[in-house]
């Protein structure tokens, strides 16, 4: 696995683009549904201040290492409903885990997959360990058509989404 470290001018840029991108959601949705929180003080947790900027600000490391290590540009802009669904850097969906486990899976919900008319072309799997979340791990990448055949659809919980899940060990690993 390849690991990116971030500056700290990198992820105070980070920092400040969660909070713009959790901010810029209306109210009435803004801190509702499920969210990565910890019950525990971490690094991370101490770093951003701000539990509600964690899912957005977790997220901005994989897509800030991932531009990095390829010598691309995040997508700053920031939206009031969710992006664009092209891509986070060009057309490449950055997902982000703290899942420390050797089974980590790329997850990407059914409606994202099937029902959004922009696509990426390519999905990438990034980790982030929230005691030393200024290095980000590099998973692997898949294509959307080879991650549409070879990923299985799951639901975790009832009520919860659909998802398309397929073995991080599946991925390309060249970046």
């Amino acid at each position: 696995m390849q690991s990116i470290k971030l500056s700290q001018k990198e992820l105070l840029e980070a920092l400040d683009l969660a909070t713009q991108r959790h901010e810029a959601k209306h109210v009435s949705v803004r801190d509702t549904g499920p969210r990565m929180t910890s019950k525990y003080e971490t690094k991370l947790v101490d770093f951003i201040g701000d539990i509600r900027y964690k899912p957005h600000f977790l997220g901005l490391l994989g897509e800030m290492a991932y531009a990095k290590a390829t010598g691309g540009e995040i997508n700053k802009e920031i939206y009031n409903r969710g992006d664009d669904h092209t891509g986070d850097v060009g057309r490449v969906e950055v997902k982000t885990s703290t899942w420390m486990g050797p089974d980590i899976d790329l997850k990407i919900t059914q409606r994202e997959v099937e029902d959004i008319e922009n696509q990426p072309e390519r999905y990438v799997l990034m980790k982030v360990n929230e005691s030393n979340f200024s290095e980000v791990e590099f998973i692997g990448e898949i294509s959307r058509g080879d991650f549409i055949k070879k990923a299985t659809k799951k639901r975790y919980k009832p009520g919860y989404p659909m998802n398309y899940i397929l073995d991080g060990r599946k991925l390309d690993k060249n970046i």
